[in-house]
């Protein structure tokens, strides 16, 4: 289990390590696709509650700005 870039951009200056159960990353600024990829990561719990925090404008996606 060593450190890990993300799959989706370099910056060589940021490393994580991750547990045995994942293989690698992503950055995704639009907070909406996120949790889209989180339901289908984790069955909905965790993006039921990204979901609700948009909604109530607790979280501001990158590509809204």
């Amino acid at each position: 289990m060593g450190l890990i870039q993300p799959l989706n951009t370099k910056p060589e200056h940021l490393m994580l390590k991750l547990s045995h159960e994942h293989q690698g990353f992503i950055f995704e600024p639009d907070a909406t696709k996120l949790g889209d990829l989180l339901e289908h990561h984790s069955g909905g719990k965790v993006s039921k509650a990204l979901r609700m925090a948009i909604e109530q404008g607790e979280i501001e996606s990158v590509e809204s700005k």
